[in-house]
């Protein structure tokens, strides 16, 4: 009964409030242009397990040799190198993708000079980056800002960030790697390939 409260309470309550407050403080957030013809991506999530392995993979999977681009992974608290978790690989293979060789790597501040576009899961994450490493804020980017279909008006969290399936079923990945197929391919289609 309790459990049935407190979920009442949320979807209420606290829903409508969190979506109003990313409504106006997304408003906010905004991408630099992108100047970069060809280079280094770099995606960065949490961990490095789950979000920006996949959007790793899938976009070298995806744009494959000769379109100008690297893509590599890495996580802003990573203590050790860890693989993903079963889910992710086993959601990540619907979509083509082989994470099972995976190991996840931590950010580090010499990494930014090698890399020439940063793309973040997730608004605090971008927003942490760009303040810890102010002279690279024009090379960093959130991810899904890029999304072809926009959050409806009751989940504007859903418009800034990219949930982190960690510890949650294989719906919860499959939404997430949708999710970061959708930003990826809308990414190179009209930024990337021109």
């Amino acid at each position: 009964m309790v459990k049935r409260i407190k979920t009442t309470i949320k979807r209420i309550i606290l829903r409508p409030i969190k979506s109003l407050y990313w409504g106006f403080y997304g408003s906010t957030l905004r991408n630099p242009r992108i100047t970069s013809p060809k280079g280094k991506i770099l995606f960065v999530c949490k961990g490095n397990i789950c979000r920006s392995p996949f959007a790793e993979h899938y976009t070298k999977k995806t744009f494959q040799e000769g379109w100008g681009y690297e893509a590599e992974s890495v996580g802003l608290e990573v203590a050790k190198s860890l693989p993903s978790p079963s889910e992710a690989v086993v959601v990540a293979r619907e979509f083509g993708v082989s994470l099972d060789e995976h190991k996840s790597k931590r950010l580090e501040r010499k990494m930014f000079a090698s890399f020439d576009l940063v793309f973040t899961m997730e608004a605090r994450h971008f927003n942490f980056l760009r303040k810890k490493y102010p002279e690279f804020r024009e090379k960093i980017f959130l991810l899904p800002l890029f999304d072809s279909e926009p959050a409806t008006c009751f989940d504007s969290y859903s418009r800034y960030n990219i949930e982190d399936p960690y510890g949650q079923g294989q719906q919860a990945f499959r939404f997430c790697f949708l999710k970061i197929s959708r930003c990826v391919k809308l990414l190179i289609k009209e930024h990337l390939t021109q």
